[in-house]
């Protein structure tokens, strides 16, 4: 386990039984420095729709109202129902509403929109943030683990852990070694052009694949990812798999092209499409994910 983040200071105190304070903080390491957070949350609100699977897999309770994405009614369909009983809702992504997060009254902020220096440095205004950089091309659960330790939610990140390790065993011993000939891509249409941008980074898509012990074609896994030029698609012919996402850029213009046509996966009826919330990565969307997958390995296994 990572040590990276840990508690710097202790600023906390208990009551007579041990209990933490309800006023009770602690000083951790993060990316953009010391940050004094609570230490036992009450109110706690996710500046992105992962942030707050991240809260809710961490046992923080919620304040009033979370964010939900510009283009969807609702919050993802992997949240816990439960946990998100009576919780409104409120557009925050692309631009943070900064007047609703207030609105809110939360008491910590989880802020994975680090890439934004605006963001990172107006959130403490509102509450205790604790910031990071959820879009940097690393696994999301190198994150997830670091927030855990500086939430001292270690357990409950474990308990994850241990769930997700489970799921997979049972997905490998249902597939067997049927999947050992599999080679795996993933395919966006390129914005405003015609090409392939292909891509792994920090995706549940390949990552679920991946843990699997299912191959990725290496040009998708080069950092930063590859755009194709129609020219180029036959770069992508020892995949036999690809993945994408719906409502992610114009797929038609590209799977009209010819050269989409001809390629391997595509004249096999191999290209699976998953979900545009299951591609962000957090504790709940993986699994949700990875039972996508196995079901769509098990059709593809005919299994």
């Amino acid at each position: 386990m990572s040590t990276a983040l840990i508690a710097l200071a202790g600023c906390s105190s208990t009551t007579p039984n041990g209990e933490p304070a309800a006023d009770a903080t602690r000083t951790v390491d993060s990316a953009f420095g010391e940050v004094t957070i609570p230490t036992e949350p009450q109110a706690a609100l996710g500046i992105y729709t992962t942030d707050v699977d991240v809260l809710i897999t961490l046992g923080i309770p919620l304040a009033s109202a979370q964010p939900i994405r510009s283009e969807f009614d609702d919050f993802p369909s992997y949240l816990s129902e439960a946990a998100l009983e009576g919780i409104d809702t409120f557009v925050n992504f692309p631009e943070v509403n900064y007047e609703a997060v207030a609105a809110a009254e939360p008491d910590f902020i989880l802020n994975s929109l680090g890439y934004d220096q605006e963001i990172v440095d107006r959130l403490p205004d509102i509450a205790p943030t604790y910031s990071l950089d959820g879009f940097d091309g690393q696994d999301w659960r190198v994150h997830f683990e670091e927030t855990a330790i500086a939430l001292d939610r270690v357990e409950e990140f474990e308990a994850w852990e241990q769930t997700y390790e489970q799921r997979l065993d049972e997905v490998r011993t249902r597939i067997g070694d049927q999947a050992q000939d599999l080679v795996v891509t993933v395919v966006y249409p390129e914005y405003g052009g015609p090409g392939i941008q292909t891509i792994c980074g920090g995706q549940t898509l390949c990552s679920v694949y991946q843990d699997l012990g299912i191959e990725i074609l290496p040009l998708s896994e080069q950092d930063g990812g590859v755009i194709l030029s129609p020219e180029q698609f036959d770069q992508l012919n020892d995949a036999n798999v690809a993945l994408t996402v719906s409502d992610y850029g114009e797929m038609t213009a590209l799977t009209g092209s010819e050269a989409w046509q001809r390629l391997p996966f595509v004249q096999n009826d191999q290209v699976l499409e998953y979900d545009l919330e299951l591609s962000f990565g957090s504790p709940s969307s993986q699994l949700a994910l990875l039972d996508e997958v196995e079901n769509d390995l098990i059709a593809l296994l005919s299994l």
